[in-house]
């Protein structure tokens, strides 16, 4: 089973709408709660592939783990549990080693480590996340070691700023999450708050992006390289290259083809938590041309542009 794990804040369009659980005591898979408004989705899952059918959220600002099941061919979800969490012990939005600080971005997670493996600290068992992850890199953000993991067998609750950067859930809980998190495949995203957001306004956003997503490939594959170019932020970096160096390494690689066909499968557009107008997205490309052909996961940052237009800030391979 696929999962996603959010911990989210956004500030594009968002209504504050659900009730922290006040069930801290139940077994969590007794706790299931239908949301009161049926249209509103979560805000940050613009788009969210069928492989994808659980989200584990978590509010930074007030310190609650949400688990979320999407609902049967649809994309409604459904409240399972609620459960107080700790975060680092100087807040949120890790810059640096250190600091004592949970970051705010979206993650995977590497594996699983079990409670054979760890000191009692760690509870019953760990998921190691992949911070700093590229956005992170790119930022110049440092650090490592953040985790998702349990409470020492004899402590039942800690408070919410209580960590040196990790998400911390009582053992009960987290023995529980195992069945909904896939590594490799589960998504992390940390930020302040849990948005909503009405059904038909994510579908405007996602509909607006795809179609970005559409006129881009469409540029690169009929080898145009300035329609091709246009697509990209002023502010574009890769890691490696800013805007004027990625425009002559690209017009350079398209004059060596006769002819390119680029697509891509298993979209998916997570609005990006604490940043302005930052939305990720992940899937899976097929590139063929006349001298190369190769399939792999990618990873695009778009930002809206001056113009109103949505535009690459960010481009790489890979997963996150």
């Amino acid at each position: 089973m696929s999962c996603l794990i959010c911990v989210s804040g956004t500030g594009l369009c968002i209504k504050q709408t659900f009730a922290a659980s006040t069930n801290a005591g139940k077994d969590p898979i007794a706790m299931a709660n239908q949301f009161a408004d049926s249209e509103l989705v979560p805000a940050s899952l613009l788009q969210v592939s069928a492989r994808f059918s659980s989200v584990l959220w978590v509010e930074l600002e007030a310190g609650r783990l949400h688990v979320l099941r999407r609902q049967k061919n649809s994309s409604r979800w459904q409240s399972v549990v609620s459960r107080p969490v700790s975060i680092g012990k100087a807040g949120s939005g890790k810059q640096l080693e250190g600091d004592n600080k949970t970051p705010i971005g979206i993650y995977s997670v590497h594996d699983f480590i079990g409670d054979d493996e760890l000191v009692d600290f760690y509870g019953v068992g760990a998921f190691p996340l992949n911070y700093p992850n590229k956005w992170d890199r790119l930022l110049g953000r440092t650090g490592s070691g953040i985790w998702l993991h349990g409470l020492p067998k004899s402590v039942r609750t800690r408070p919410r700023l209580d960590s040196e950067g990790c998400v911390v859930i009582d053992n009960k809980t987290l023995d529980w999450m195992t069945a909904y998190i896939e590594p490799e495949r589960t998504r992390v995203v940390l930020g302040p708050k849990m948005g909503w957001s009405s059904a038909e306004q994510n579908q405007l956003l996602s509909d607006q992006l795809n179609k970005r997503l559409r006129d881009w490939l469409n540029a690169w594959s009929k080898l145009d390289s300035d329609a091709y170019l246009d697509f990209y932020h002023p502010e574009f970096r890769n890691g490696n290259k800013d805007l004027a160096e990625w425009a002559y390494y690209k017009r350079r690689v398209n004059r060596s083809k006769t002819w390119i066909s680029v697509s891509a499968q298993d979209v998916n557009f997570f609005v990006y938590p604490g940043e302005k107008e930052l939305v990720v997205l992940e899937y899976l490309q097929r590139y063929n041309s006349s001298n190369f052909e190769h399939t792999g996961r990618k990873v695009l940052f778009w930002r809206r542009g001056i113009n109103g237009q949505w535009q690459i800030v960010y481009e790489g391979s890979g997963p996150l």
